[in-house]
């Protein structure tokens, strides 16, 4: 166990957040904290981290086993991103500085004694450095970076020409090389692309230390999580598996209660009922057996039916069209200002399609729905909407809403309705009493998604455009969301990164490769693996239409026996130029263990690059010599 906390309470005002939780983490544990908006899973995590104080209970870590919470903004240092990244290994870096003094200290120290013991400082001292990701934590911080969707360009802009979400994938990168010794990751994929969501995925399943993470992609907790702490009514459970059996087991649990509170109810009622008899008799024996009664019915434990998180209620409604298509899609190219971003589009759309929209950040999806939406012009070619067709675009930013306007007056003013009508509609969607007087500037994430939900049901639209529409809500209203797209009779495309969403909703799916766009007749889960295989038998870059043909061939012409000849030859070569580098390689390995190796610094380091370049040169040595083998088994055994 690195970490557990026992009896932790906390309120604010006559608001109870959590009550007696009581939890443990043990090494290694991949643990996802899930519950509905407002039950308090952030606060936990700034409790467990230090960040807040609880009304009681206690929390304790093992030895070495420090918290580090995911911030969620990074401060403006000046620095290049890949220079901010490189704080993650401050240690490191003042270790590689202490390395350089002790060998400039080493270049001018004349007396044997003093250099001997240099040298060994600096062997015991190198030891370490490279056994903790010294060599290589340059790399290492690359390749998160890389993973996270920063470039090789972006990684060398100043840090300060970040936006929002790019700040918070930086400070996630950050946390993520730190390796804390339980780290604490408060919604990490909110301004992640699929691929990046992915990546991270995998990077936390491969994961040796301990993690709590928030998270509303349930996709990712899935994958991601082992275990899931379930935090509602006050309480936490504890369920140990992941996300999709989770879901399972609180529902069993749910009906085992069920059916054991209707048990205890009958039982109560009918000791009731005998009770009223008794006491009808008025006799003194009976009154006795009615309060002997009394006592037993006292000891039948009737649970209250647990309060259930309110979850909106989204229920879109689809004006009637006679179009036999909602949409038609003609070699559309979509961009800004003249210039194209993806294209060209062609594909059409019954009156009853619903197509998941999957691409990374910044490859066209926003710009495809707001061309169909009629907020930007096409590029070239065109698209036309079906007679009677209204689309809405409904936008993840949620533009077009007033900031200084209350929650009741931006939905008069956008749709003229009687304001009991709006006042329910504001209801179903968790805005109740003096609420539907808060201003749209003073909304949550959360709370501004709901509203914007709000605005386009009142639209009567037909073919909805929604671009990221989940983002910010809780697992409840998510799942109210998709319920709602399942029962909606129009058509709809839904841009989303979130693949529990496009796997539940998709008839049809869209992606974008290379700036154009593929769409399958497929839900998400068959259309992903169609596309996998796409880009498998895609043609390398350069051999075009030839290159295709050719993989379709049934078979290849033989071998001429030149080709045989030269595949001999080269394996020999292959084996002698791996032989050679694995030679020089066992070399410099027997001059490291002599402390003189270190003396000079430049040329120790130029030796150690060697060796990790020789190695990368024999992984592809390797790689060739099974190419040519494989040739010759294949051309000698026709």
């Amino acid at each position: 166990m690195i970490a557990a906390f026992s009896r932790i309470s906390l309120s604010f005002g006559s608001q109870t957040l959590f009550e007696g939780v009581s939890a443990t983490v043990q090494e290694g544990a991949k643990i996802g904290l899930v519950g509905a908006n407002g039950s308090g899973k952030s606060t936990l995590l700034k409790i467990i981290a230090g960040h807040s104080e609880a009304d009681s209970g206690t929390v304790s870590f093992a030895e070495g086993a420090k918290p580090a919470l995911l911030q969620q903004e990074s401060a403006d240092s000046g620095k290049t991103v890949f220079e901010e990244a490189l704080d993650a290994f401050s240690a490191l870096l003042e270790e590689e500085k202490a390395l350089e003094r002790l060998s400039l200290a080493m270049q001018t120290e004349t007396g044997e004694e003093e250099l001997g013991r240099l040298a060994a400082s600096y062997t015991r001292r190198f030891d370490a450095f490279s056994e903790n990701k010294g060599l290589y934590f340059r790399s290492f911080a690359e390749g998160v970076l890389k993973g996270l969707g920063f470039g090789a360009e972006l990684q060398q802009r100043s840090s300060s020409q970040l936006s929002s979400g790019q700040r918070m994938r930086l400070s996630l990168a950050k946390i993520l090389m730190s390796e804390p010794g339980l780290m604490l990751l408060d919604e990490p994929t909110n301004y992640l692309d699929i691929q990046a969501s992915a990546w991270l995925e995998s990077f936390l399943s491969t994961y040796k230390k301990a993690f709590i993470v928030v998270s509303h992609d349930r996709y990712f907790l899935d994958k991601a999580a082992s275990e899931i702490w379930d935090l509602e009514n006050k309480s936490l459970a504890v369920y140990k598996c992941g996300y999709s059996s989770y879901i399972s087991q609180k529902r069993e649990r749910e009906e085992a209660a069920g059916k054991k509170r209707m048990i205890a109810n009958a039982q109560a009622e009918k000791e009731l009922e005998i009770i009223a008899r008794l006491k009808s008799f008025n006799r003194e024996k009976s009154v006795k057996q009615a309060r002997s009664r009394e006592k037993k019915l006292a000891k039948i434990q009737v649970d209250e039916i647990p309060l259930k998180p309110h979850s909106a209620q989204i229920n879109f409604e689809a004006k009637r069209s006679t179009a036999k298509l909602a949409l038609d899609c003609e070699e559309l190219w979509v961009g800004y200002g003249g210039k194209a971003v993806a294209g060209p589009f062609n594909f059409q759309m019954l009156p009853s399609d619903r197509i998941g929209f999957a691409a990374g950040n910044a490859e066209g999806k926003s710009t495809f729905l707001k061309t169909i939406a009629g907020m930007l012009a096409p590029v070239s070619g065109s698209f036309e909407l079906g007679r009677g067709v209204n689309p809405v675009y409904l936008s993840h930013e949620w533009e077009g809403m007033d900031p200084s306007n209350t929650l009741l007056g931006e939905l008069s003013k956008k749709s003229g309705q009687d304001t009991s009508i709006l006042r329910n509609l504001l209801a179903g969607m968790l805005f109740r009493g003096e609420q539907v007087y808060k201003l749209v500037g003073d909304l949550s994430g959360g709370e501004r998604a709901r509203m914007a939900l709000a605005l386009a049901m009142l639209q009567d639209a037909n073919l909805l455009l929604l671009d990221e529409p989940t983002n910010h809500l809780d697992i409840q209203s998510k799942e109210a969301f998709e319920e709602a797209l399942l029962g909606y009779n129009g058509a709809v495309i839904v841009a989303s990164h979130d693949r529990y969403l496009l796997r539940a909703i998709s008839k049809r799916s869209l992606f974008i490769e290379d700036s154009k766009p593929v769409i399958f007749e497929d839900g998400y889960d068959a259309a992903l693996v169609s596309l996998e295989q796409m880009r498998q038998i895609k043609a390398p870059e350069g051999q075009g239409k030839e290159a295709q043909s050719a993989k379709r061939q049934p078979s290849k012409p033989a071998a001429s026996k030149n080709a045989i000849r030269k595949a001999e030859l080269r394996l020999g070569a292959i084996e002698e130029e791996i032989g050679g580098l694995q030679g020089k390689i066992s070399e410099i390995e027997e001059e490291m263990l002599q402390a003189v190796f270190f003396v000079d610094n430049s040329q120790a380091l130029a030796k150690l690059d060697f060796i990790e370049e020789s190695k990368k040169i024999i992984a592809e040595l390797e790689d060739e010599w099974i190419e040519c083998a494989h040739f010759l088994e294949s051309a000698l055994g026709e």
